[in-house]
């Protein structure tokens, strides 16, 4: 069955239904106000089950593009490690399930390719003199000091790449809404650099720095516009809740200056829901909040003469 088939299916098998629903409903003799809202919640299942296949099958095609970029990354950099051209990747539609099948086998075959170049590297020549099978100390001495050179300078690699993502990642997050990022900007991001199939190039740094650099270009503007309008709600937060009579509501709850560690860009939202809140309930009451804040003021300028006089008559 095709798809359309399926589709044209589905049509008549929901017409079917509600004709159904309609005959049961004239059964029990029920009134159209409660046929309409049964009628409207059966639509917004329909739709909302909808809405589900239509996100999973979105997450799907990201997931696809994202694993993609991330198998074209390694499949390049194992390529330039054996000496090979690039990996043709134009017979493929562009991020299709077929291209990253194919970028899957072609990194299986390639890695080991990688292990058995590696094991050629390190396997002595065979030959019959006993004496040109072991190696000399000093060489092995060599050896032993270039491996470590080389396991230090990885290491080294290791943790620039590690640190790196995890600054960008901190600086992301909180702004996850703010920012648009490119699906080589994401592999970035996700790729595991402990791994034992990472490689580390000079191009993967150099692109992880730049990655760095504009990260904290935009995250220092996002901070600060957020930082701005932080501080103008929590002035107008201050202003109607004092004018509704409830500072102390808010006043050892919320601090005056936006907390990066502690906020984020849902508390702002919700500020500025509250402070929406606040003008409101003042508008609709603006006459006697008006008055019962004229009367706390007098009421406070009593209570200091009342407390000024108690003062003098005991001196």
């Amino acid at each position: 069955m095709s798809a359309d088939d399926s589709v044209a299916q589905f049509i008549r098998r929901v017409h079917c239904s509600m004709d159904r629903l309609g005959q049961i409903w004239d059964r029990v003799g029920m009134d159209q106000k409660t046929r309409d809202c049964k009628t409207q919640t059966a639509y917004i299942h329909f739709c909302t089950l909808l809405d589900d296949i239509v996100k999973a099958e979105e997450d799907m095609a990201s997931g696809v593009a994202s694993n993609i970029g991330a198998h074209r990354l390694a499949v390049a950099d194992l390529r330039s490690f054996l000496g090979m051209t690039h990996f043709n990747d134009e017979i493929y539609a562009s991020g299709s399930i077929s291209l990253l099948n194919a970028l899957d086998k072609e990194l299986s075959i390639l890695s080991e390719l990688k292990d058995k170049a590696v094991a050629l590297d390190i396997d002595s020549p065979v030959c019959n003199d006993i004496s040109l099978k072991i190696m000399p100390e000093v060489d092995l001495e060599e050896l032993e000091n270039r491996r470590k050179e080389l396991s230090n300078q990885v290491k080294q690699r290791v943790n620039t790449a590690v640190n790196l993502q995890t600054i960008c990642r901190k600086m992301y997050k909180p702004m996850l809404k703010s920012v648009t990022f490119s699906a080589e900007q994401e592999n970035l991001l996700n790729t595991d650099f402990t791994g034992p199939l990472a490689i580390i190039s000079d191009k993967v740094l150099q692109e992880l720095k730049e990655l760095h650099k504009y990260l904290e270009t935009e995250y220092t503007s996002w901070l600060d516009q957020i930082s701005i309008q932080y501080a103008k709600l929590m002035v107008q937060l201050k202003e109607f809740s004092t004018k509704c009579i409830c500072l102390n509501q808010y006043s050892q709850v919320l601090s005056d200056r936006f907390d990066i560690e502690h906020q984020s860009e849902e508390d702002l939202a919700k500020l500025a829901a509250e402070v929406d809140r606040l003008k409101k309930r003042y508008h609709k009451g603006q006459p006697v909040f008006d008055d019962l804040s004229r009367w706390l003021v007098l009421w406070q300028e009593k209570l200091e003469l009342d407390d000024h006089a108690c003062n003098s008559q005991n001196k």
